[in-house]
């Protein structure tokens, strides 16, 4: 059963039973060493490898063990979305999972995902065309992670995004600052 969201100012504890493991093409997510960028409340904004073209990415955790990442895909002229765990079930990373991601009480993102490993953190990885899911973002206060149709299910992972529209404005301005070709692409994504 999925545990309720803890106020904004922990981090919520969520139920990823039942969800698929992890993700594919992490960018360099979880960097040993390397002082961020910037940081907005929870979320350490940083630049991603060359797997994403040097795109910026916000990331935050949950406990116990819940990664959360957007970032832009320069290579792929995307937004990702990453969601990873240790908690997540196995499954054929040769294969991609319908789901849908759901900001607040919005209409969900239909998605692709994805299935990565890193050493550490199973993932699931999401890429979406356009801005819209970036806006949504910045102006959500919670995110849902789902198979399709099943937003009242038990396994529905709930994460609180308290401070993701400071979050987002800093990613936006690292990649304006660290990677000049990818100021269009950041910039597309405010509107």
């Amino acid at each position: 059963a999925a545990v309720p969201a803890k106020p904004a100012t922990t981090a919520p504890v969520a139920s990823a039973a039942g969800k698929p493991a992890a993700t594919a093409g992490i960018p360099v997510v979880l960097t040993r060493g390397t002082p961020p960028f910037s940081t907005a409340g929870a979320w350490e904004i940083r630049r991603g490898d060359a797997s994403v073209g040097g795109g910026c990415y916000a990331m935050t955790t949950y406990d116990p063990d819940i990664v959360l990442i957007f970032g832009f895909d320069l290579i792929r002229a995307a937004v990702y979305v990453d969601v990873g765990s240790q908690r997540l079930q196995p499954i054929d990373p040769a294969q991609s999972y319908a789901m849908q991601i759901q900001f607040d009480k919005h209409k969900p993102w239909d998605a692709r995902a994805e299935v990565g490993l890193n050493e550490r953190v199973k993932y699931l990885v999401m890429r979406f065309q356009g801005g819209g899911i970036w806006t949504e973002f910045m102006n959500a206060n919670e995110m849902s992670l789902h198979d399709p149709g099943k937003e009242e299910d038990e396994d529905v992972l709930r994460l609180n995004l308290s401070r993701s529209g400071a979050a987002g404005k800093e990613v936006i301005r690292c990649q304006n600052g660290v990677n000049p070709l990818g100021q269009q692409a950041a910039a597309g994504a405010e509107h």
